[in-house]
This record gives structure tokens, C-alpha cells and sequence, in this order.
């Protein structure tokens, strides 16, 4: 199952940024500096499959068991911050991680509005206020689709 999400959003990043170079999932260090002026190394090549299976497993379990626009938010900021922790792409981490949220909360259903402002969100790097500020992100951007 967990295999399945990895090449599914291996697939999302292939449409999104196909590139003949970079295929799969990133096999290169990969440092940033955040909007805070941080420096930032992403998770190292040898260690994405396995962080990136651990996120997916618990989003699973968390989506799974939303029956409620909180608890769905909650799933799709852990979603959203671990992805972005994990980096596990050479380019498109951004657009790729949104193309899997927006399928995931079409199927439940919902639509978000404005999510080309999940992107512009700063992560500040303290995980316990960073999860509370994209919950709350997703929770005030959730609507039902119509």
C-alpha cells in the first residue's frame, strides 16, 4: 500500500517536472535556505524511502480515520510538513505534494480554496506550532465541492 503512494507521487513529479536526468526519488544531497534565512539540509538520499514511508503510513491511518474537517486537516498538515521536511524530489516537491493533498481532499469529497497559498506558508521549523499553523490553514481553506 505504502509502495503504492511512493510511486504514485513518484508519477505526480514525473508529470509535473519531467526531467530525463532526475527520475524517481532525489539521489543528491539537497540544501536550502528558508525564508527565515536558515540553512537547511533536507533528508539525506539513503534515508527518503523510509522517512517517506513512515509519513505516508501515518497519513494513512490519519486520513482514514477523518470524519471531521479538523481531524482532516490535522492529516493533510502532517501530510504537508512532512513532505516538505523530507524533500524527496530533485525539483517540484512543492507542486507535487499539493497535486497528491488536492486529490486526496477531492476524494473526501472537499476542494481548497486558494491552494497556491499552502506553498507561501513559512515554516518556522518547531514542528508543534508548524503542524498548528497549517492545520489551522487547512481548516479555515476546506470546503465541500459543489
Amino acid at each position: 500500500m505504502i509502495a503504492n503512494a511512493i510511486n504514485e507521487l513518484c508519477r505526480l513529479n514525473a508529470r509535473i517536472e519531467p526531467s530525463p536526468v532526475h527520475t524517481g526519488l532525489r539521489q543528491h544531497d539537497v540544501f536550502c535556505v528558508a525564508k527565515t534565512g536558515q540553512k537547511i539540509r533536507f533528508t539525506q538520499p539513503q534515508n527518503i524511502a523510509g522517512q517517506l514511508s513512515l509519513i505516508l503510513e501515518k497519513f494513512d491511518e490519519l486520513y482514514s480515520e477523518a470524519l471531521e474537517l479538523k481531524s482532516l486537516s490535522f492529516a493533510l498538515a502532517y501530510f504537508w510538513f512532512g513532505f516538505i521536511a523530507v524533500h524527496p524530489f530533485a525539483n517540484a516537491n512543492g507542486r507535487t505534494g499539493k497535486a497528491y493533498l488536492l486529490d486526496k481532499i477531492k476524494f473526501k469529497g472537499m476542494k481548497l480554496k486558494d491552494p497556491e497559498k499552502l506553498q507561501a506558508i513559512l515554516l518556522k521549523g518547531d514542528t508543534t506550532e508548524d503542524l498548528k499553523q497549517l492545520t489551522q490553514y487547512f481548516y479555515t481553506h476546506l470546503e465541500p465541492r459543489t
